[in-house]
Formats: C-alpha cells, sequence, structure tokens
C-alpha cells in the first residue's frame, strides 16, 4: 500500500514541478524557492552538518531532490568538496539533464531513494509540498523516506521543513511541529539537533547523527 501511495505522491510532485519550470525555468522560482536568498540560507544552514574533521575533503555527500543542481552550484568550490564524491538524486527527468549539462563531471541520479550508502545526506525542501493529502498520511511518508534515508546515511542527516505552532497542510505546504519533528527523529534515528533557519521564515534545518 505504501509503494502505491508513495508513486502517486513522486508523480504529483514530478507534474507540480514540470509546470513550475515551463513557466519560470531552471531558477529558484522554478523550485519553488521564495527567492534565491531562502534558498542560500537554507544552503548556508545545511552544511554546518559538515564536521570539523570533514573540512578538507575526502568525504561522500548525497543531495536528494537535488533539482537542476543549485546546492551543487553553492557547495562546489568550498573547501570540504576537495576529493569528494557528490551524488545529486531527483525524480524530475528534466532537471536531472539540466544538471548534467551545467555540471558534467558529478554524478547525477533520476532515482526517489539515495542507492549509495555516504558520510552526508542533504534534503532541501523536499518534504514541504504535500499536495491534498491528510497530515497522516503526509507524516506517514516523510518518516518512511526519513528512515531510509538515515540509513545510507555514514554521518548526519540534514534536511529542512517548514514549520507552525500546531501542525497543518495550508496551500499544499506541510508545516511540521518542532517538537513532535525532534521526537521521531531522537527515538527512531539518532542524535538530534533542530535550529531555526536564519534568512528562511518559517524554516527550520534538523541534523540527525549517527
Amino acid at each position: 500500500m505504501n509503494n502505491i501511495k508513495n508513486s502517486e505522491i513522486f508523480q504529483k510532485t514530478k507534474n507540480a514541478y514540470e509546470k513550475q519550470i515551463s513557466n519560470h525555468g531552471f531558477s529558484p522560482k522554478g523550485v519553488f524557492w521564495q527567492s534565491e536568498n531562502t534558498q542560500q540560507s537554507r544552503f548556508k544552514t545545511l552544511i554546518k552538518a559538515i564536521k570539523l574533521s570533514d573540512q578538507k575533503g575526502k568525504i561522500s555527500i548525497s543531495d536528494l531532490g537535488c533539482g537542476y543542481g543549485a546546492l551543487y552550484q553553492y557547495i562546489k568550490n568550498k573547501p570540504f568538496m576537495k576529493g569528494s564524491l557528490y551524488i545529486g538524486y531527483d525524480i524530475v527527468d528534466s532537471f536531472i539533464n539540466e544538471a548534467k549539462q551545467r555540471f558534467p563531471h558529478t554524478e547525477w541520479v533520476c532515482s526517489e531513494k539515495i542507492l549509495k550508502e555516504t558520510d552526508y545526506i542533504f534534503i532541501s525542501g523536499t518534504f514541504n509540498m504535500a499536495f491534498d493529502k491528510s497530515i497522516p498520511e503526509w507524516e506517514n511518508y516523510l518518516e518512511n523516506q526519513l528512515r531510509e534515508c538515515y540509513e545510507k546515511t555514514k554521518k548526519v542527516l540534514a534536511f529542512n521543513l517548514l514549520y507552525s505552532e500546531k501542525t497543518k497542510i495550508e496551500q499544499n505546504l506541510y508545516y511540521s511541529e518542532i517538537d513532535k519533528v525532534f521526537k521521531f527523529c531522537d527515538n527512531n534515528l539518532g542524535s538530534t539537533l533542530i535550529t531555526k533557519t536564519p534568512g528562511a521564515n518559517k524554516d527550520i534545518t534538523i541534523f540527525v547523527t549517527k
């Protein structure tokens, strides 16, 4: 049953992003970001997951929901990328094709799942769009996705979510409760730290360490 529901979510996601790209092109708006500034604020916070001992590079990174390669563009010249492996995953073929054109020497995979274990897994904005799902349905999907991603994480899983005082789905967007997210991650995955994302309204970044 979960697989049927997941495939329905993936198809809706794919359709929504393809429509958005045709309207806005390969840009922050084309991936439903409010602006380039909020996109960069999220990236800046996510990469705080990189441990001090890994700042010189030779690490492996997976980016789930990589889009057209915006996170890779942001990190590609950072010291921690020296000698490091980066793999971008997305379910939208046109995103993967665009990323391959922009960065032909990087690994881009059209898949809804992370296929290889890596030190770090980053997921930015991927879990915000809940469509017409109920809160229990979306949370069940989200928790299953996080479990799968954590299994492929060697060091830190870092992702972001919108948040509100009370859990809600508004205009197709899912807003989590900070305490509930913390409880699920800390009890079912690993040691969890949550921070409000500076420069991005109603946004939190979650770090789950192995």
